[in-house]
């Protein structure tokens, strides 16, 4: 262990009954400040000499690329865009000393560009990922998005240009994907890269965007029925087994599925509210977060209960559920930054109390700014250290 990881893990014991795990709670209903500016727009690199905090900041003007998901250019509000994307209301507060670490390996992974005029740099942050030992790269799937690849199509393409490293659809439409197309293009992708898959899969975040696109308009306990029908489906498909299943929301007459993976390929669901997270309990191999600006960490725990008194309701083990954090931010001194901000340091000891206070083994890197620097400081600097740190707390529980 590095004399630099030392006194970090030594700053973080001796921190830790003074910074609860806490952010800034944020309201659906709120709108973004009226100091911001009305469109959405790119981090700016200012540094400044006061050491930066920890805690989740208010999203306003710098969302960045990921700001244009819902915005198109146009003028994107704080409560349009939680609606948009469909991002509700907290279920309860954290309970206070309350600690959870499955002991599950830790993984990290990047969020990916999937606009078409930033290709040369995804590429770019591909590669880098690769370089440095990271473990996911993560693309969103957004097909409503004009300026955005397709999911399925960039994965390919990026798979051909690179190895080791694996593929996470973050998540996966299933209002617009038939979950048994979606098994075969996962299963498809898993043999051609040697396995290098996780299909991640949500609900579907836009009611009207997908409608738009000739999908159906569900919401409420419809969406919960088809995502849990369309797990079980799925995971039948991916085994390579024939498929008959009939339910609430979907006919499946025999199809025989395949190409067969090489191995399993983990199937995790996105979502936050009460209904959804059983699912995952149930069904799922892990549970996706959304972004930290929308759980923040102190509403996790009472997410991470309902996913563990599901599991156990349907005799699984609540310890074999990954559980992975979408986090975005920024490694340094940039004020006013989007999530996350604050130095290695800062970064280190924070995703360190989320691993082992809060469960995740996952976290999937959203830079705001700077891309390739903030990847090469991430895959350097911080995760080793989190690493480190997390080994050694284990270790002394």
């Amino acid at each position: 262990m590095s004399p630099s990881a030392s006194n970090s893990l030594s700053r973080w014991a001796s921190s830790r009954s003074e910074i609860p795990v806490t952010a800034t709670r944020y309201s659906p209903n709120r709108r973004a400040p009226r100091a911001a500016a009305s469109r959405i727009a790119p981090v700016h690199r200012r540094p400044t000499s006061s050491s930066a905090s920890w805690k989740t900041r208010q999203p306003a003007s710098s969302m960045s690329w990921y700001a244009r998901l819902m915005g198109g250019g146009r003028s994107v509000t704080y409560q349009r865009l939680v609606t948009n994307l469909g991002f509700g209301k907290p279920i309860g507060p954290a309970q206070p000393g309350v600690m959870t670490d499955y002991q599950q390996p830790l993984t990290f992974g990047v969020s990916l560009d999937p606009s078409v005029d930033k290709l040369p740099e995804t590429r770019q942050l591909a590669r880098a990922a690769v370089a440095g030992g990271l473990d996911y790269l993560a693309v969103q799937d957004h097909a409503y998005q004009p300026s955005y690849f397709d999911t399925w199509t960039l994965i390919s393409h990026l798979a051909a240009e690179t190895d080791r490293i694996s593929f996470l659809t973050d998540v996966a439409d299933l209002q617009l994907r038939p979950p048994t197309m979606l098994a075969k293009s996962a299963a498809s992708l898993s043999v051609l890269t040697g396995g290098r898959v996780v299909l991640g899969v949500g609900g579907g975040p836009s009611p009207d965007a997908i409608a738009a696109m000739g999908g159906p308009r569900r919401g409420g306990p419809a969406t919960v029925a088809y995502t849990a029908e369309a797990l079980q489906i799925m995971r039948r498909a991916l085994a390579g087994d024939a498929v008959r299943f009939r339910g609430e929301q979907h006919t499946v007459e025999g199809y025989q599925a395949g190409p067969v993976p090489p191995g399993p390929v983990p199937l995790w669901l996105g979502g936050q509210r009460p209904r959804m997270l059983s699912v995952a309990g149930r069904y799922a191999d892990g549970w996706i977060s959304p972004l930290n600006i929308y759980v923040p960490p102190a509403e996790v725990p009472a997410r991470q209960r309902v996913i563990d008194e599901a599991a156990r309701a349907a005799g699984r083990d609540p310890a074999s559920i990954r559980r992975i954090y979408n986090v975005i931010g920024a490694i340094g001194p940039y004020r006013g930054a989007t999530g996350l901000v604050g130095d290695v340091r800062v970064w280190v000891d924070t995703l360190t109390r989320w691993a082992v206070d809060l469960g995740f083994d996952t976290f999937v890197f959203w830079p705001v700014t700077a891309h390739r620097a903030q990847l090469e400081v991430f895959a350097a600097q911080v995760v080793p250290a989190v690493r480190e740190q997390v080994r050694q707390i284990r270790g002394q529980r």
